[in-house]
């Protein structure tokens, strides 16, 4: 299905790959789930707080608009009331599709649901691993028996503590609001209760922090500093959950210095956002020489979505196409491309736009600099630190988790850093070269794909 592949693929991947690490870093699916739900919704929260903030606008925009609104429906009707009412909106600069802004944060849950519902709800990982009262996380939880009944607790919990949010984050609203909250609350009760029980925990967080989101924004004045404080906490509970378990000791004594190095990274997260906001730095990372325009967001997009999605999935077809044939099932190795180009299409094309158009000015050129740095940083790495990553089957997944010898992990990472700092640098001075040079390797990746392509044919 498309709209699974472009708009739900996209997002269950950078949860596969959360979990994977998480996974990877305590050794227990419960503890990974924990991980992953406040790793997503901190990178979400961005995303989040915009929209909220547009709710706002829309919310002001029409208690602005109530009384004319309400004027002319009582005394004017049939065709003369929608003229009246549709020179109004002309006026006051208003669209009735403006209406759906209301519900953006409901627009933005629901693929983040599915997403998350289809890949826990058929993790092997989870059936039989307990947790706590929890016997066995791929299974609903059963937590009370009633003669021979079981209720599942996990879910009617997650529900109480979605309505508690939705009603600290409707405090002022009007009734129509709040009864809508209570509903959609419902309905998550009802599509959950019978699900796995690791996927009602992971949900259960999310709404855990959209709660103390929303107390945060009503009640906390400085919220910049809460946030900042919010940030030292986890890194504290990191650094002595790391040092309890021995994970740092374990690391040092196997040479792991890629996995010491995340470490370290998470723990002086605070400072690292701290620097990020200084003035200095800020100088040193320049803004662009000019506003980013949608049409230099579409061809990074464009190049990054040909590149991820196209020439690196042909070039592993090309080298070896009748690995991709079934001989019992003939079915064009190609067609093995479809999936991985929609679901970069997806999160770079769909989901890059919806980024792209809700952030301000600045935080534009920003996302900008960040799509450079991963498109020449991911192309150097490509072309120029070549391994053996083992074999892959037929969706271009890998049989076992690939391993990289130092020499080109630490090259690599090294190389893409000054890179990266490279394309900032001369950011300032030619914006405009980036934009050229997207169109350049759109061509170039066409040409690749187009040639190998008649090749695989053949």
């Amino acid at each position: 299905m498309i709209f699974f592949d472009v708009v739900v693929r996209p997002i269950e991947l950078i949860i596969e790959v959360i979990f994977t690490l998480m996974f990877r870093f305590f050794q227990d699916p419960g503890m990974a789930l924990f991980g992953v739900s406040i790793a997503v919704s901190f990178m979400v929260l961005p995303l989040y707080l915009r929209a909220d903030a547009i709710q706002e606008e829309e919310q002001k925009k029409q208690e602005e608009m109530r009384p004319w609104l309400e004027h002319i429906k009582k005394y004017f009707k049939g065709d003369e009331r929608y003229m009246l009412t549709s020179a109004y909106y002309k006026e006051a600069g208003y669209r009735p599709l403006y209406a759906l802004r209301s519900v953006l944060s409901l627009l933005l849950q629901i693929p983040f649901f599915i997403a998350a519902y289809h890949y826990l709800s058929h993790l092997e990982l989870l059936n039989g691993c307990s947790m706590g009262v929890i016997s066995d996380l791929g299974k609903p939880d059963g937590l009370i028996s009633l003669g021979g009944f079981s209720i599942h607790v996990l879910p009617v919990l997650m529900t109480a503590i979605n309505i508690i949010s939705g009603m600290i984050y409707s405090k002022d609203a009007p009734l129509k609001t709040k009864i809508q909250i209570v509903v959609l609350a419902l309905v998550f009760l009802v599509l959950l209760y019978p699900s796995p029980s690791g996927l009602v925990i992971y949900w259960t967080m999310n709404n855990v922090f959209s709660l103390c989101k929303n107390i945060v924004m009503k009640h906390v004045k400085n919220k910049k500093r809460f946030l900042f404080g919010v940030a030292v906490f986890f890194s504290v509970v990191f650094i002595i959950y790391s040092v309890v378990l021995g994970k740092w000791s374990a690391a040092f004594n196997v040479s792991d210095y890629e996995t010491v190095a995340v470490y370290v990274f998470i723990a002086l997260f605070p400072l690292i956002l701290l620097v990020l906001r200084s003035k200095r730095i800020r100088k040193v990372i320049p803004a662009a020489a000019g506003k980013v325009s949608g049409t230099d967001f579409y061809l990074l997009s464009g190049a990054l979505t040909a590149f991820f999605g196209l020439v690196v999935p042909m070039a592993v077809i090309f080298s070896s196409p009748q690995e991709f044939i079934n001989v019992f099932y003939y079915r064009n190795p190609l067609t093995f491309v479809l999936t991985t180009f929609l679901t970069y299409a997806g999160l770079f094309l769909v989901w890059g736009s919806i980024i792209f158009y809700m952030l301000n000015a600045g935080h534009r050129t920003r996302f900008c600099q960040l799509l450079v740095c991963i498109l020449y940083g991911s192309m150097l790495d490509y072309y120029c630190f070549k391994a053996d990553v083992g074999t892959m089957g037929l969706y271009l997944n890998f049989h076992n988790h690939p391993w990289f010898v130092p020499s080109i992990r630490y090259g690599s990472a090294v190389a893409i850093v000054v890179l990266s700092v490279v394309l900032l640098l001369l950011w300032k001075f030619r914006m405009v070269v980036y934009r050229y040079l997207s169109v350049v390797l759109i061509a170039v990746f066409s040409t690749i794909i187009f040639y190998q392509g008649l090749n695989v044919q053949r």
